[in-house]
């Protein structure tokens, strides 16, 4: 195995943090509040996901911030296989989100 391929291999068991901006259509704001509230509930219960958190912009209200914390790919994978991950995949896709940009980071727990 390649030692890109081995540092990738490596990675998948640290933790990832997901960042998402996401600019909101106005108009689906009273659509998007409660199935994003019910994917945060339910992305909290599942296993290896330490944090789900969904911040608004004070000042432009259909701009938020979801930060995510795994404990590994594994369970970032199983987390895209949910349903309620699937609603916010599908209000995406029919155009409720007008702008989704997606961070991704691995890295290694340093302060405990």
């Amino acid at each position: 195995m390649s030692t890109a391929a081995n540092n990738n291999n490596n990675n998948n068991n640290k933790p990832w943090a997901i960042v998402v901006h996401a600019e909101i259509d106005p108009a689906r704001l009273e659509e998007f509040l409660p199935m994003m509230q019910h994917n945060a509930e339910q992305s909290r219960q599942e296993p290896g996901c330490h944090r789900f958190d969904v911040l608004r912009d004070p000042t432009q209200n259909n701009k938020f911030i979801f930060y995510e914390l795994y404990a590994s790919m594994e369970d970032i994978e199983y987390h895209k296989q949910q349903s309620h991950y699937q609603a916010w995949a599908d209000f995406k896709a029919s155009g409720g989100a007008l702008s989704s940009v997606t961070y991704k980071h691995v890295g290694e727990s340093v302060v405990v």
